[in-house]
């Protein structure tokens, strides 16, 4: 599978994901938000496995789908939601993605 066809898929799932985190913030009830993410989880699930399963190995398609999910989770929150945004705690959480990498990478060595 082409490079570009797995960025397709993993804009994709991160923007499937997003939805779903959009409509069950946005929504009061339990039901409905079920319901209408559905779909999203499905696109969503199925990107995930050709991600996972055409990436040239786990550890790169982890890190490029967890990159690429918290950029739409800031987007998501700073634009779409109009949530405050702390620049400590996205620093935070990058640094935390960065040493996760170097562990989970240590261990495969």
């Amino acid at each position: 599978m082409s490079w570009y066809m797995l960025a397709a898929y993993v804009f994709l799932a991160t923007t499937s994901i997003s939805g779903v985190e959009y409509i069950s913030r946005t929504t009061e009830t339990v039901g409905e938000p079920l319901f209408k993410s559905l779909p999203l989880v499905a696109v969503s699930q199925y990107c995930l496995y050709y991600i996972f399963s055409n990436g040239s190995s786990v550890m790169a398609a982890w890190i490029v789908f967890t990159i690429a999910m918290s950029a739409s989770r800031i987007v998501n929150s700073a634009f779409f939601l109009r949530e405050g945004l702390n620049l400590y705690w996205v620093a935070a959480g990058v640094a935390a993605m960065i040493l996760a990498g170097i562990c989970i990478k240590q261990a495969h060595n």
